[in-house]
């Protein structure tokens, strides 16, 4: 519940766009935060997006030209989320 209120929050003045807001919500259904503390979950999100941006831009393209998320471009932010929690001492 903490951590699905933490990825709800969005700054004022400054929503995320729709694809930025569906891989959060995606890693949180998902139970990609599970041991992300709940105060670190605003951190995991900036990292995260900053992540995809630097490594892998098109998952976002993709989610945000489909509106969806494809079977293929599920396959690779499941990889990527997984990475990125490794990375981080998430895992």
């Amino acid at each position: 519940g903490q951590r699905m209120m933490a990825i709800l929050r969005q700054k004022n003045g400054k929503p995320l766009a729709f694809e930025r807001q569906a891989v959060i919500i995606y890693a949180a259904v998902n139970g990609y935060l599970g041991r992300v503390p709940a105060l670190q979950v605003g951190e995991f999100e900036q990292k995260f997006l900053d992540h995809l941006d630097a490594h892998r831009p098109e998952v976002l393209d993709s989610i945000r030209k489909a509106k969806d998320i494809a079977s293929q471009t599920d396959g690779e932010l499941k990889l990527q989320l997984q990475k990125f929690i490794e990375i981080h001492g998430w895992a």
